[in-house]
């Protein structure tokens, strides 16, 4: 199910399908479609605007390729959708089902809960729900370490000025690293950074947002692929290291990311009331289930391949957009 609030699009002939995906994903159809918006805070476009948007129709055979790379992206990471959810679904099944069906109105703890290491008094840190996973993952896993055990850094940078141009390295907010292929918005100066190898994000390395809604990005995590290696990253994103004799990278981001053992652990130590916030010391207590090599080499292999085919699917779109753009352009100029 996908809200109202996104426009339907459906190609005519099924085979010019990728086609438009592709040169709908170009920086020149973005322009297109930001000069038919409307609105003042928030921004809108109505079908009426956009069934009136032009579409650029090179030769078929040109179409064909760059539309067949496109469709092929898309099918690639579709599979490492259902290579990720393999990998939950396996994680899930070592641990016994949850006792709360439905959480109560209300519910009481003891009042020296409150006086233990970082004192929450916040009521969603002591949730039965939560409560539940921790008795739930201490039952099916061989131990439960903590993330401090199994990473060789869990560090929050600095604030830092930014300086943007258009010769600069890549750089993503947030937002960005967790869209599907969005592309390259902003760039940034290395050279006026101070202490930069503290934002370039590392191939391998998991970063997690630390900012957001609860129900939304807050406390998401990703592998950061090989793509990424000259990329730079927001302050606003907590960087974790996994130490790989200890745990691989795989596996530890599906106990963090895993919707119904893992995500609630994470997003129970958010604080703030507008927008919540994470803070690394909290993080490095997440409890990490062990279910030996065996079980974990299993659920790695699958998150690993599925972070892997997503990597080569944004490469395979990204050149299907960039071809199509180079004929849009040759299209403007006549």
């Amino acid at each position: 199910m996908i809200t109202h609030d996104l426009l339907r699009i459906a190609a005519k002939e099924a085979h010019e399908y990728g086609w438009l995906y592709a040169y709908m994903k170009t920086s020149q159809f973005y322009q297109i479609a930001r000069a038919a918006q409307y609105g003042h805070m928030i921004k809108h476009l109505e079908v009426s605007h956009v069934v009136e948007m032009p579409v650029v129709w090179p030769q078929p055979e040109i179409r064909a390729a760059i539309g067949a790379k496109a469709v092929e992206a898309i099918a690639m990471r579709t599979k490492a959708r259902d290579l990720q959810a393999e990998a939950d679904d396996l994680y899930a099944s070592h641990f016994p089902e949850s006792r709360v069906d439905v959480e109560p109105p209300f519910h009481t703890i003891p009042a020296s809960a409150l006086f233990q290491e970082r004192r929450r008094l916040e009521a969603q840190y002591y949730r039965p729900r939560v409560r539940d996973i921790e008795m739930r993952i201490t039952e099916g896993a061989e131990r439960v370490d903590v993330l401090s055990d199994v990473t060789k850094l869990i560090a929050l940078p600095n604030r830092f000025k930014r300086y943007f141009g258009d010769n600069g390295a890549p750089y993503k907010s947030p937002a960005e690293l967790f869209d599907v292929n969005p592309p390259v918005m902003k760039r940034i100066y290395p050279a006026l950074i101070k202490n930069p190898e503290m934002y370039r994000l590392m191939p391998s390395s998991i970063v997690m947002a630390r900012s957001g809604q609860v129900y939304g990005l807050l406390g998401r995590s990703r592998i950061i692929p090989d793509s990424y290696a000259d990329t730079f990253g927001s302050d606003d994103m907590i960087r974790i290291v996994p130490n790989g004799k200890a745990i691989r990278p795989g596996y530890l981001v599906t106990v963090l990311n895993h919707e119904e053992l893992g995500r609630p652990m994470v997003v129970r130590n958010a604080s703030g009331t507008s927008v919540p916030h994470l803070d690394p010391v909290d993080i490095r207590e997440v409890p990490v289930p062990r279910l030996g090599v065996d079980a974990e080499t299993r659920v790695a292999d699958l998150a690993d391949e599925a972070t892997a085919l997503s990597d080569r699917a944004d490469a395979l779109e990204t050149e299907a957009i960039s071809e199509a753009a180079e004929l849009v352009d040759e299209a403007a100029q006549g």
